[in-house]
């Protein structure tokens, strides 16, 4: 896939949103994202939004590491492009740090598990004949980027047997595996657990950064996140759309 992941991951970001654009969201606030980027936007247009963003005072640090142009090249973009281009069309954003020399790797897995699991009801029981109970979120998916390349975290996977859960599995859609074959294994029903499960073990680089989307409307203000593992917060007020990108880190619980 090379350099072009972190675009397939916009892509996916923005179906997501454009599709849960509630029908009582402002048309200024929804139009500029969909007129803009559309339901899958192109690589060209991606490159565009993020020069327009760049143009418009939202990350100046990044925009002359990249030397303020993106179109016609194939330059890495990263977590800090997909925030500057989200907030750039109004969509609230922020980026999450992990580093393993601070905090353990469950507890990045929590978080991500916390995020997508919180208020979600169980969709199946646990009994003896259906052991699994799985949630269905309704949150925006979660880029996640580490050296090298990035991927989008589309839900969480809880399983209790006789009472005892069992360790939670990510669904990780990855820019690496062919659409075809990921469509295919859906449609028929047979093999895609390999191609979008991620046990917690798979997680083994030493830095993450997730971006977050908060919440599926578009002009909500930024919430608390209590729930969560406490997360260190760098910035105040309207943090969610400065354009200043600034990032808050993954603290572990306290005892």
């Amino acid at each position: 896939m090379g350099w072009g992941c972190g675009y397939r991951n916009i892509q996916m970001l923005c179906s997501h949103l454009v599709g849960s654009v509630p029908k009582t969201t402002s048309a200024q606030h929804a139009s500029k994202l969909i007129s803009n980027l559309g339901n899958a936007p192109s690589l060209e247009s991606i490159q565009l939004g993020i020069e327009n963003a760049w143009s418009n005072g939202f990350d100046r640090a990044g925009a002359s590491q990249l030397g303020h142009k993106l179109r016609n090249t194939s330059k890495w973009i990263g977590a800090t492009e997909v925030v500057s281009l989200l907030r750039y069309h109004g969509v609230r954003a922020r980026i999450v740090d992990f580093d393993s020399s601070t905090c353990s790797h469950s507890e990045f897995f929590k978080w991500v598990c916390e995020y997508f699991s919180h208020t979600q009801a169980p969709t199946t029981r646990s009994t003896h004949s259906t052991p699994y109970q799985r949630f269905c979120c309704g949150r925006p998916p979660l880029y996640l980027q580490h050296q090298g390349h990035s991927r989008t975290i589309v839900g969480v996977i809880r399983e209790w047997h006789n009472d005892e859960e069992r360790d939670p599995v990510l669904l990780v859609f990855d820019p690496a595996i062919a659409g075809p074959s990921l469509t295919k294994a859906l449609d028929s029903q047979r093999g895609w657990q390999r191609l979008v499960k991620r046990e917690s073990r798979t997680f083994w680089q030493q830095q993450f950064q997730l971006v977050s989307v908060e919440h599926t409307h578009l002009h909500v203000t930024c919430t608390s996140q209590s729930h969560h593992h406490p997360v260190e917060r760098r910035s105040r007020g309207d943090a969610d759309l400065s354009k200043v990108i600034e990032s808050e880190k993954i603290r572990p619980k306290p005892s």
